[in-house]
């Protein structure tokens, strides 16, 4: 039981699951890669997640089927200079993070990812 609250205070999605099934599996259909949604899950309780750029719309789209709203918020602000650059079509590929990183709420989206011990990378 208390993997299931700290999962479903991270995800409505998963907190909906868990009411409309009271069993001790919950299916989640795949909408991403594995290794995707193991760290998404895995970020609930450390607090942070680390992945390349090229992987930000896995993330993306995995997070938005899970509800993760804080997730969701961070990929936006990591793309949103790559967008604005092909949309102005200035400065091509600057402000592109190397590694989005989303943290507890008292931290920031860091440019260059941190060694992060315990934390596949």
């Amino acid at each position: 039981p208390g993997h299931r609250v700290v999962l479903a205070a991270c995800s409505p999605f998963l907190r909906d699951r868990f009411h409309m099934n009271p069993s001790q599996e919950v299916q989640v259909f795949p909408m991403a890669a594995s290794e995707v949604v193991l760290q998404l899950l895995l970020s609930c309780y450390t607090g942070r997640l680390e992945f390349p750029f090229r992987d930000i719309v896995d993330y993306l789209t995995a997070a938005s089927c899970l509800q993760m709203e804080h997730v969701v918020e961070k990929c936006r602000q990591s793309l949103s200079p790559c967008v604005a650059s092909l949309i102005t079509e200035e400065g091509e590929g600057e402000g592109r993070p190397g590694t989005p990183q989303i943290a507890s709420s008292s931290e920031r989206l860091a440019s260059e990812p941190e060694s992060l011990s315990g934390w596949p990378t």
